[in-house]
């Protein structure tokens, strides 16, 4: 991943893809703030936080009616989002979360959700979030209290 990066820096550069070069050389900024030589696994988590970011931005420019800002921050998430591990959907989350949930013994109680929702992010190796575990988790919960 570090090192498609870069590439696409250069890439960009040469090729004069000003709002793609913008957006890599902001990860690449975010990252290196915090470590001399960022691995892969730092410039991954890197992404997560600046896809947040842009996503928190997007939502800013649609709430001020700014659509010119909410097309370009939508264009910079697209473009981060391709160099992102594929993400499970919400029905192999259920399944790794109920496979989470039998391995450790837990039952799907609202007191387990912080312990389930960690174990579960671990076990996906960081290609699912925990919002969308517990989304999935608050749901399987609704199923078993309705039961």
């Amino acid at each position: 991943m570090k090192k498609q990066i870069l590439a696409d820096i250069i890439t960009a550069r040469k090729e004069k893809q000003a709002l793609r070069l913008e957006t890599l050389q902001a990860v690449k900024a975010f990252v290196e703030q915090d470590s001399r030589d960022p691995s892969d696994k730092d410039y991954e988590n890197g992404l997560r936080k600046v896809i947040k970011q842009y996503n928190e931005t997007y939502a800013s420019a649609i709430t001020a009616k700014r659509q010119d800002m909410a097309d370009i921050a939508s264009q910079q998430i697209d473009m981060l989002e391709a160099y992102m591990p594929k993400q499970l959907t919400e029905p192999e989350v259920e399944i790794l979360l109920t496979k989470v949930l039998r391995d450790n013994n837990l039952q799907p109680e609202k007191k387990n959700m912080g312990q389930v929702v960690k174990l579960t992010v671990a076990a996906s190796n960081n290609t699912t979030d925990g919002k969308t575990v517990s989304t999935v988790f608050n749901r399987l919960l609704a199923v078993t209290d309705a039961a």
